[in-house]
């Protein structure tokens, strides 16, 4: 399937507001309201994979966690560089830590009950999970109603369920066709309006509808447009979930020469501003790290290919013969 550029470079600005997201938490004069409007960007990334579908296969999770100790293995291969220490505690603290990878890899597990239930069966099959993580999820998060929602350990805004509610929700709306139902101008006061409610009323954690829809809109908005030079944002989409697992790292990196400057400053504007590049900058040298992986990607294109698909076809094999025997 030809990827649309514009969608692409969604990505890759979602992935810019993450690394931010990360750097504003290094900042308390900022505020929680810039956090809360850049939280619902890992809600983007899911809203894209729920809206094209995700089709399981335990090559996709080999490529996913290889990607994920490629990262991992780089950041502290560089930490012993610079520092002249090694730590196999912090290797596998860092493996444990990174809840976005383990949590993507069971909504990815998962998906394809949710497509089924949306095809063969009835919307109305999702309904009590989605009020789960809507309702029961959502509501915990208040701190006088959570002392009456029993607490679980799967339904906060860390959680692999909690991705696959926002999954579900992209597959239920691409279902009922809002692409091509609701106008622009709808799309883009309605895109404000979530905006202002996740950031002033703090609605914009990962398991909250508001933070879907408004990432949703995001998505809704770019996918109506066809950008120029194309190939460089499917060139720069492809580092996206690498920078996800570098940004942390980078993040001090980046912003803390910045933000030195604008301590002396003292001055809001220019603190965001001392943010902003030092993103940018994290951004663009996570990108560079990447182009290792990259590169050794396209020289064992070939083996890679083979590894997975002899995966892919061990694992439909079992399948089969679980199904043939019942």
């Amino acid at each position: 399937m030809k990827r649309n550029s514009a969608i692409e470079f969604y990505r890759c600005l979602l992935m810019f507001g993450i690394c931010l997201l990360h750097c504003v938490h290094r900042d308390a004069r900022l505020g929680e309201w810039l956090e809360q409007l850049l939280l619902p960007c890992v809600c983007g990334f899911v809203f894209i994979s729920g809206w094209y579908g995700v089709r399981f296969a335990p090559s996709k999770v080999l490529k996913i966690y290889g990607v994920f100790l490629y990262c991992i293995v780089t950041m502290e291969i560089m930490k012993y560089v610079s520092e002249g220490c090694f730590s196999i505690a912090c290797l596998l603290g860092g493996i444990r830590n990174y809840w976005f990878a383990h949590a993507y890899v069971l909504m990815m597990l998962l998906a394809p009950l949710v497509d089924h239930a949306i095809e063969k069966v009835h919307v109305r099959a999702l309904l009590p999970f989605m009020f789960a993580v809507y309702g029961w999820g959502f509501l915990a998060r208040f701190p006088i109603i959570n002392q009456f929602v029993p607490k679980t350990a799967d339904l906060n805004m860390y959680s692999g369920l909690t991705l696959l509610g926002a999954y579900a929700t992209a597959r239920i709306l691409r279902g009922c066709r809002v692409d091509e139902r609701l106008p622009m101008k709808m799309l883009l006061v309605a895109f404000l309006a979530l905006g202002v409610v996740c950031s002033m009323l703090h609605l914009g954690f990962y398991n909250s509808p508001f933070a879907v829809a408004f990432a949703g809109c995001g998505f809704l908005i770019f996918k109506r447009f066809n950008l120029s030079r194309g190939r460089v944002w499917l060139w720069l989409a492809q580092s996206t979930f690498s920078v996800y697992f570098f940004h942390l790292g980078s993040a001090t990196i980046g912003t803390g020469f910045m933000l030195t400057i604008a301590d002396k400053m003292d001055i809001l504007p220019y603190r965001f501003i001392a943010l902003f590049v030092g993103t940018l900058v994290s951004f663009l040298l996570c990108i560079v790290v990447d182009v290792p992986r990259r590169l050794l990607v396209v020289v064992l294109k070939t083996k890679i290919g083979m590894i997975g698909q002899y995966v892919d076809e061990r694992y439909d094999g079992l399948c089969r013969r679980l199904i043939t025997n019942q």
